[in-house]
């Protein structure tokens, strides 16, 4: 994964487990285990796209792409890496991905901008029915 967060226009993938607390509840010692391998595989994904991850949430991240094809790539990326593994889980593990474009300005290690708009796409990708893959234009 880059070590420096890109800036200008950029596009963030934001990631959260469909049915997480649910499978936690079921069988926490299988997702303790599942939850180090969905880790790995969306830092491969993003680390292969170019992505900087700005910040972990639970059983999600979100990372900043220097371009939009970089991005979505990740996302496609992401969703066939955690589709084609086997899960000793109750269900398979599937996420819902969202993507938004933003202008940020980088501050060190940091990036600036309006993060009320990237944490409502978080909150509302946890939502039933929210689909797997989400594009928002610039807000």
């Amino acid at each position: 994964m880059s070590e420096i967060p890109p800036s200008g226009a950029v596009t963030f993938v934001l990631t959260a487990l469909e049915g997480s607390t649910r499978l936690w509840e079921q069988d926490p010692d299988a997702m303790k285990i599942a939850m180090g391998r969905h880790d790995e595989l969306l830092e491969n994904a993003i680390d292969e796209h170019r992505g900087f991850v700005f910040s972990r949430m639970g059983d999600g991240l979100a990372a900043a792409f220097p371009t939009a094809m970089d991005a979505v790539s990740a996302a496609a990326a992401i969703q066939q890496a955690l589709a084609g593994e086997h899960w000793d889980t109750p269900r398979p593990l599937k996420a819902r991905v969202g993507l938004q474009s933003h202008a940020v300005t980088p501050m060190g290690a940091v990036l600036a901008l309006p993060t009320a708009r990237v944490i409502d796409l978080a909150e509302a990708s946890k939502q039933p029915g929210f689909p797997r893959v989400l594009i928002v234009g610039p807000c």
